[in-house]
């Protein structure tokens, strides 16, 4: 678990990965990742050969797991990462993997 207080405003982001992201562990490091963080929310595979995740927590953590995403794991090529920012709805379970 995350130890960093994090006093930056809540936040909820949906993003689309496009890229070489489906069959090369993404999500099960993605979801790694955001649970470092304390983030909650769902990453699962698309029909379109993409990633979708939404997540919640401090916006600095958010960005910082952003950036993560946007180098994935080695054996993965990230060509895009579309976030969309709206307000919190209070993901109230850990980060999972759908």
């Amino acid at each position: 678990m995350n130890d960093r207080k994090d006093t930056s405003e809540p936040v909820r982001v949906t993003v689309v990965i496009a890229g070489r992201v489906q069959g090369v562990g993404f999500r099960w490091w993605a979801a790694q990742r955001a649970r470092s963080y304390g983030l909650t929310g769902w990453i699962r595979n698309d029909d379109n050969g993409n990633v979708m995740s939404v997540a919640e927590g401090p916006q600095s953590l958010i960005l910082s797991w952003l950036r993560l995403l946007r180098e994935g794991p080695s054996n993965a090529r990230v060509e895009h990462v579309t976030p969309v920012f709206s307000k919190p709805t209070s993901e109230s379970r850990l980060f999972e993997i759908r």
